[in-house]
């Protein structure tokens, strides 16, 4: 096996800060130069992807197929597709070499057909920066949910501090290593994450892509919205997930994603689905941000037609860099504290709208959503609940 100079690969050094914890059933780390990771961006598939140590055969297996010869490429990223997702039945995703030898093996826990039988997913924003703080709060995470499991985390955005910068893409996967081998990652595009990106010159080219090129390498799919704006439709709930980035984006896009957003909410209206948002800037926060356009915007234009609806009842934000629960017109916001970024240490305002904050915690939380209701709990840097909170459906 090819070894390599450990520093010419920040992810190796890394490695020796992070030990690998993980609920894998199988992970073989030293056949990786970027170990197995899971994204989910659509309700059907997850995708494994991963940078193979030198190039080399592999065979992948998921719950339908036999044993699938794959050959990697050395110095780029591979994604394998799993079967479609079915409710009740659960995913089986594997990774051999040559020899036989298992090098990744994870089976995913279904979700409920059954919608009185409770979804559930992890919400977490703000991993930048600080990697050894994402790691520890990746870890009581996995503490969290280990006689529980989850279906997917929501990433609430900035999930780097500098986009344009792949160390900081491999220090991201190394240090959620914990929870990011196990379930599913729901990327959510955040300004830091747009750091360095240069739109398209012709925003009307069929080619123009939307999105940071480093973020489309490692949490990006070929066959993703180009806008960086999605869906996921399961039996309990719609999440739908919105890229704020206004400021990167032309006034076209934001349109369309706004006409896009009416039709899904139109969709869910007709069979009386609750559905959750989720998007990076927070329109109610008792941070400065508070006054930025993106905010403004959203309070202007966004927040009328989610009222509207009649079948928003919860939103997830970031940015904000502090725990905060917002209550307006049947709708309940919540800003995630951050998992890796430095807390906000600007001035609070008045939030007339505000149910709890908590500006000196670093956060993550589990939502739990039935056709009945909707659960939330949060917890801090020590693993301690500080909020908690059920909406009826």
């Amino acid at each position: 096996m090819k070894k390599l100079n450990w520093m010419l690969n920040p992810l190796i050094i890394f490695a020796s800060i992070f030990p690998l914890v993980s609920l894998s059933e199988t992970l073989d780390s030293d056949s990786f130069k970027i170990v197995p990771y899971l994204i989910k961006k659509n309700s059907n598939q997850v995708h494994l992807r991963f940078k193979k140590e030198g190039p080399q055969k592999l065979y992948f297996k998921n719950n339908l197929s036999s044993l699938i010869e794959v050959t990697t490429k050395e110095d780029e990223m591979t994604t394998l597709s799993s079967s479609i997702q079915k409710c009740d039945k659960p995913l089986r995703l594997t990774l051999n070499d040559e020899k036989e030898n298992i090098l990744y093996k994870r089976t995913l826990e279904p979700f409920p057909c059954d919608p009185q039988k409770a979804f559930s997913f992890a919400f977490i924003s703000d991993t930048q920066k600080n990697p050894e703080k994402h790691n520890k709060m990746a870890k009581l995470l996995l503490d969290r949910v280990k006689d529980s499991p989850i279906n997917f985390i929501i990433n609430g955005g900035d999930i780097v501090q500098d986009g344009s910068v792949e160390e900081k893409w491999t220090s991201f996967l190394n240090a959620s290593v914990p929870y990011s081998q196990v379930f599913p990652i729901v990327p959510i595009l955040g300004n830091h994450d747009y750091w360095g990106h240069v739109g398209p010159e012709d925003a009307e080219a069929s080619d123009a892509n939307f999105t940071p090129k480093v973020f489309n390498k490692y949490l990006g799919l070929e066959s993703d919205n180009k806008y960086g704006y999605y869906a996921l439709d399961y039996p309990q709930f719609k999440l739908i997930v919105l890229n704020s980035n206004f400021p990167k984006l032309p006034e076209k896009i934001i349109k369309q994603q706004m006409e896009w957003t009416k039709k899904e909410l139109q969709k869910s209206k007709e069979k009386s689905q609750t559905v959750i948002i989720s998007f990076h800037h927070a329109p109610f926060t008792s941070n400065i941000f508070y006054y930025g356009p993106v905010a403004i915007a959203f309070r202007n234009k966004w927040i009328p037609l989610f009222e509207e609806s009649g079948v928003v009842k919860l939103i997830l934000n970031g940015h904000s860099h502090l725990y905060e629960r917002s209550l307006k017109n049947g709708i309940m916001y919540v800003v995630s504290g951050p998992f890796g970024g430095q807390k906000n240490w600007l001035p609070k305002m008045n939030n007339y709208h505000r149910l709890a904050m908590h500006p000196d915690k670093d956060t993550f939380s589990i939502v739990k959503v039935t056709s009945k209701s909707i659960n939330m709990e949060s917890f801090d840097q020590n693993n301690q609940m500080i909020d908690s909170f059920s909406i009826d459906l």
